[in-house]
């Protein structure tokens, strides 16, 4: 569409969706780099530590460590709905880690963000 016009509106739609799915998203084979941080090698502790399920105080002191009013994900619930409602939703919550732990894959849908312009 570079330059040209139309009022076609599923072509308009097209390139609106192909502008911001770029925008958006980041190549799998990006490595990530976070300044101030030794990525050196971990001891054999470290790595038996890696193995430890998550504990339900961890998980909540993760989920207490963002802002309530982020963007919400695919379902539309932001941190603060699982804030209000720990109690109700943990058990359902600390399933997906122990999935996450298991499998070592976080479904996409999970680590979803929509953006609402």
């Amino acid at each position: 569409m570079s330059g040209a016009f139309t009022e076609n509106e599923e072509e308009i739609e097209a390139v609106i969706l192909d502008f911001f799915s770029k925008l958006y998203t980041k190549e799998r084979h990006e490595e990530w780099e976070v300044e101030g941080i030794e990525w050196g090698i971990i001891s054999q502790q470290e790595a038996l530590n890696l193995e430890i399920p998550f504990s339900e105080d961890e998980v909540w002191c993760a989920i207490n460590g963002y802002g309530g009013d982020k963007a919400p994900g695919a379902h539309g619930f932001t941190m603060e709905f699982y804030k209000e409602f720990w109690g109700l939703i943990k058990k359902d919550i600390m399933n997906v880690m122990e999935d996450f732990q298991r499998n070592g894959v976080v479904s996409a849908i999970t680590n979803e963000t929509y953006i609402y312009i």
